[in-house]
């Protein structure tokens, strides 16, 4: 018996039959003349084992109930005596699961803003497929079609990390124990956008030798766009002269035949699928003439010694063992004693511009020791103007001048303590010890010279004097009066070594003595006895001074 299958189609009901899931299926076929009824005979092959189901029908059709499984049908006809005729040939055909039905993402095409510059997550939620015992989720990279992942999931749900800037496609399919797939895939795309790229760092050129101005490169990024610039006075605006909005690499070569003057370089990083980065730019000088490496050499040995350009802070400590004596009313305190001075200040210098200036400020001080109540502190100000003179390419000379502001301490005896002893000691000051001290303050005009010599770019050294003439007191203790005018003076010698384009440190040795005259015409008879009340108050002038050899650090740091 020849039957012809005429359609094979799968009606998309569900039922349920002790809790196996079963899709209804339906097959037609051609009617055998005589035919009372036909044998629809369905194997299922399902875990390496056949499972033969039998079903009769009275007409040409087959409608029922059927488990998911990859099925080989065949049937046979029955006269009216129930004879069956020969079995037709065996036809194969898929029962699939259900497709999968997808929450998350919530759009088959997505689209994600992350705020991660490498990876971010993906959320996957579905329906549970009736039938189904896990599920097949593969992503490809859109663009080179290659697989990113294939995970069988055993949940209904997945977080998937991805790397951003990147265009990705999914599917997800239900599987069965027996590996049976849905009958169709669920797909999507999405578009991991990443984080905006990072704002280029131009670096600064060191000087107007310039051949090259780089940037520093995001990893992230693939072509960086461009356009250098000069300006042209004349006309007071930009002229472009390189621009590319691809531009591979992080280096704008400048041509050696481009004339010197104002440039400006633009860079804003750019990439796939990731917002571009601000706008980096940078106004920089480009030296006319010879920008030869023999030229550049000399313009740098000369900036181991002239190396400010602009403003700049100044920070030094002067260390020593200082040396201090004093005349007083008959007494001569003298003593050695480790002090130093700490100064801080600001200056201004401007390349190609022979005048500058700076103002600092010291505070120095003495450590206590037993003979004394107290340590001193005592400060100074000082306002220069400087002048440069440049001798050869290596060579500077520096003449500086202004005013100042001065303290310096002044050892005082304490009468009540001084007679309170001379008495309880059978009229003796043998052994005495006690002491006060304040600050003798004085203002004047300075002036000092510098000679600066470059031995390498880097390595330099200075020899430098100063001399304050202290032309008026400000505070004299002890009501004093007849302050007499004096010059305290300052030497030294300075190696200097440039650390970096803005900072240069100093180090050396310095000499300085400040000195002071005056009067305290100050009486007592409170030592009770006539020859040490008259020795007292006739001894009225006062002779300080404070000297030293001073271990020397400086520091200038250009803003």
């Amino acid at each position: 018996m020849k039957i012809l299958t005429a359609l094979l189609f799968v009606v998309l009901t569900l039922a349920q039959a002790k809790e196996v899931y079963k899709k209804t299926i339906s097959f037609e076929w051609d009617p055998v003349a005589g035919a009372k009824r036909y044998q629809v005979q369905f194997t299922n092959q399902k875990n390496n084992a056949q499972v033969i189901t039998d079903f009769f029908t009275e007409t040409n059709s087959y409608t029922g109930p059927i488990p998911p499984g990859l099925y080989k049908m065949k049937l046979r006809s029955l006269d009216n005596r129930n004879v069956p005729g020969v079995w037709s040939e065996e036809v194969a055909f898929p029962v699939l699961l259900d497709k999968v039905e997808v929450s998350k993402p919530a759009k088959a095409t997505l689209e994600v803003k992350s705020l991660s510059a490498d990876t971010d997550e993906i959320h996957f939620e579905w329906k549970e497929v009736l039938g189904a015992d896990k599920y097949s989720l593969k992503i490809f990279d859109a663009d080179s079609r290659t697989e990113i992942l294939d995970q069988i999931i055993d949940d209904s749900k997945a977080v998937i990390s991805l790397p951003v800037g990147k265009k990705y496609t999914w599917s997800i399919t239900a599987l069965d124990s027996g590996d049976l797939r849905s009958e169709v895939d669920t797909t999507g795309e999405v578009t991991m956008i990443g984080k905006k790229l990072d704002k280029p760092a131009i670096t600064s050129p060191e000087n107007q030798f310039v051949r090259d101005i780089s940037w520093t490169q995001d990893p992230y990024a693939q072509t960086y766009a461009i356009e250098l610039q000069k300006f042209q006075p004349p006309s007071k605006k930009w002229q472009k002269l390189v621009q590319d909005r691809h531009y591979v690499g992080n280096k704008i070569v400048i041509d050696p035949k481009w004339p010197g003057g104002i440039y400006r370089v633009i860079v804003r990083s750019t990439a796939k699928l990731r917002p571009n980065s601000d706008r980096a730019s940078l106004i920089f000088k480009v030296k006319n003439g010879d920008r030869s490496p023999s030229a550049e050499y000399t313009y740098v040995l000369k900036k181991s010694i002239d190396r400010i350009n602009g403003w700049y802070g100044i920070a030094s400590w002067f260390a020593s063992m200082i040396n201090y004596s004093s005349s007083y009313k008959g007494f001569n305190p003298k003593y050695s004693i480790f002090g130093g001075t700490g100064r801080v200040g600001v200056g201004w210098f401007k390349e190609g511009n022979p005048w500058g200036f700076s103002g600092v400020v010291d505070i120095s001080g003495f450590l206590k020791d037993e003979s004394y109540k107290s340590s001193y502190i005592y400060n100074s100000m000082y306002l220069n103007g400087i002048y440069r003179k440049t001798v050869r390419e290596t060579d500077e000379f520096r003449v500086k001048g202004g005013l100042f502001y001065k303290e310096i301490p002044q050892t005082l005896a304490d009468i009540t303590e001084v007679s309170n002893y001379f008495n309880a000691n059978n009229r003796s000051l043998t052994g005495f010890k006690g002491t006060n001290n304040q600050n003798i303050s004085m203002i004047g005009p300075h002036v000092g010279f510098e000679y600066w010599f470059s031995l390498t770019p880097k390595l330099g050294f200075q020899v430098n004097t100063n001399w304050y003439y202290s032309m008026a007191a400000v505070r004299l203790p002890n009501n004093g009066t007849g302050f007499s005018p004096s010059i305290s003076d300052e030497y030294g010698v300075l190696g200097s070594y440039k650390v970096s384009q803005k900072f240069t440190g100093l180090l050396g040795l310095t000499y300085r003595k400040d000195q002071v005259s005056y009067k305290d015409e100050s009486t007592t008879n409170a030592f009770n006895w006539t020859p040490a009340n008259e020795e007292y108050n006739k001894n009225v002038n006062v002779n300080t001074s404070v000297n030293g050899f001073y271990f020397s650090l400086f520091a200038e740091y250009q803003f």
